[in-house]
């Protein structure tokens, strides 16, 4: 019973100073092929996301009831031609139980007085898998020979460290994003 006790706090201490730990970050690999015409990518191969590595959920576009967190549109893919299928993207935050969601359509944007977005979304407008059929075949063409890349859009739902994966053929990439309550 002893035993089981100080596993536990054990545990609780373990869990408190993992929450505690800054959120690591994925690094920018600025020497990859596509870094070049966009902003440098992060991940492994054989798929590397374009997307911001850090940033306030309140500067994301902000979501009506109920869902309160924020969504980053305007996101890229970059994947190797190397291998072909479908790409499969998923996410979940690693300091608590948050799931990323990908939106498959808007409802409705209303633009604030301030200038910042809300949108609306219906239950079945985001899912927790997002599906690119035949990733390598570009959607939204690259320069870099060897690589297709294709649009994206989160959605986080509250802040938190982020782990992104993209599973293509037989391999997975990830990367790590921080959504800070502020700056």
């Amino acid at each position: 019973m002893l035993m089981g006790g100080l596993l536990l706090i054990g545990c609780n201490t373990l869990a408190q100073i993992i929450t505690d730990m800054p959120c690591p970050v994925s690094p920018r690999l600025t020497d990859h092929p596509v870094a070049e015409q966009m902003v440098a990518p992060v991940g492994e191969y054989p798929v590397w996301f374009v997307t911001l590595d850090a940033v306030a959920i309140f500067d994301l576009a902000q979501s009506a009831p109920p869902y309160n967190g924020g969504t980053i549109r305007k996101s890229l893919v970059v994947v190797s031609t190397e291998l072909s299928g479908d790409l499969v993207l998923t996410g979940r935050q690693l300091d608590g139980d948050g799931i990323v969601l990908f939106p498959l359509r808007i409802d409705e944007e209303i633009q604030n007085a301030d200038g910042t977005t809300t949108i609306v979304y219906s239950e079945d407008d985001l899912t927790e898998q997002f599906v690119i059929p035949n990733a390598e075949n570009t959607t939204n063409g690259t320069d870099a020979p060897g690589y297709a890349h294709h649009p994206w859009a989160v959605y986080y739902p509250n802040p938190g460290c982020y782990q992104l994966t993209g599973t293509f053929g037989e391999h997975s990439a990830t990367a790590i994003v921080e959504i800070r309550p502020f700056f």
